[in-house]
């Protein structure tokens, strides 16, 4: 998360009480990070690897809101300029000294999340491009309620497999023409939460649920408390409340799993992946420009096969 800082800029780019003000803020996410640090260590002593995943590391969100008043503290709006006034008081040892204490909380606690991600993934090989689609898994029709697979809603055509995180997840309307290209959202909740994301997101696409999420580990889409919990994108949850968004909420008695990745992927008309796009991030999907240019080279056209 922590750019190196290559550069010891001149402290007399900011005033005295401004330095202070910066190492004040350092301070305040040194001793939150640290507290959460310390309290996950507790928790791993006292609960299972699975309940403290389920229902411990979540504590970790505080850090959100512990950016957010340290970027307010320094009047800047992201980590982006809070590294950038950094590297201009880094001639200050406080400073220095508390960009160390950063950067070695940081890697302490993402070793800790990718240690308990090693649980999570199965090591088994997942499709890419280039290889058969999962379309004779069976799913159920969102709509219907009844079972089906993949294959025969595409019915040969291409489609384009939306596969959600989970249903906190607000839906971007991408344009596509359905002549073209067959978009399915593809979630691994109940029913119920399902329709009502359909329901809230007004989304127009067909959706069905992977209730084994044997589409989800097909395509390597594995559940990380590393990818979703670490201190950059509590950062970044940081940066949105400091603007006054409104954070997504999980619906109320409704079971989701925020660590779920998601991701993007197109198949063919004779079912052959031909671009694979997991998320890196909670956040990360291709850009509209980018699975346009995917479909415009993709096998549009329906071949008759049984699927």
């Amino acid at each position: 998360m922590w750019s190196k800082m290559c550069s010891r800029g001149s402290c007399h780019y900011y005033r005295s009480v401004e330095v202070q003000r910066l190492i004040k803020a350092i301070q305040v996410i040194r001793a939150g990070q640290t507290d959460v640090i310390s309290h996950a260590k507790t928790d791993l002593e006292n609960f299972s690897t699975s309940d403290f995943i389920s229902s411990k590391v979540s504590k970790c969100f505080k850090m959100a809101d512990i950016y957010s008043n340290a970027f307010h503290m320094v009047h800047v709006k992201n980590l982006s300029d809070f590294e950038h006034m950094m590297s201009h008081c880094f001639c200050n040892s406080k400073v220095r000294e508390g960009y160390d204490d950063l950067l070695d909380n940081e890697k302490e606690w993402t070793a800790m999340l990718e240690n308990l991600d090693s649980v999570l993934t199965t090591g088994e090989k997942s499709i890419g491009v280039g290889d058969r689609g999962p379309l004779d898994t069976l799913v159920v029709d969102v709509s219907s309620g009844k079972s089906t697979t993949l294959g025969s809603m595409g019915g040969g055509n291409a489609m384009l497999l939306v596969l959600l995180r989970h249903f906190s997840l607000a839906l971007n309307k991408r344009k596509f023409d359905d002549r073209f290209v067959k978009v399915v959202i593809v979630s691994f909740g109940v029913m119920e939460g399902a329709k009502q994301w359909k329901k809230d997101a007004q989304c127009p696409f067909d959706m069905v649920i992977d209730r084994d999420r044997k589409i989800y580990n097909a395509f390597g889409l594995y559940r990380s408390v590393a990818k979703v919990w670490n201190f950059g994108y509590m950062a970044f949850y940081g940066e949105l409340m400091l603007t006054g968004r409104t954070l997504p909420k999980p619906y109320e008695h409704i079971t989701d799993d925020p660590i779920q990745m998601g991701g993007d992927f197109i198949v063919d008309g004779t079912g052959v992946v031909t671009m694979a796009y997991p998320s890196q991030t909670p956040t990360d999907r291709p850009s509209l420009s980018d699975l346009i240019d995917a479909i415009s080279g993709t096998s549009l056209e329906p071949t008759g096969s049984d699927l």
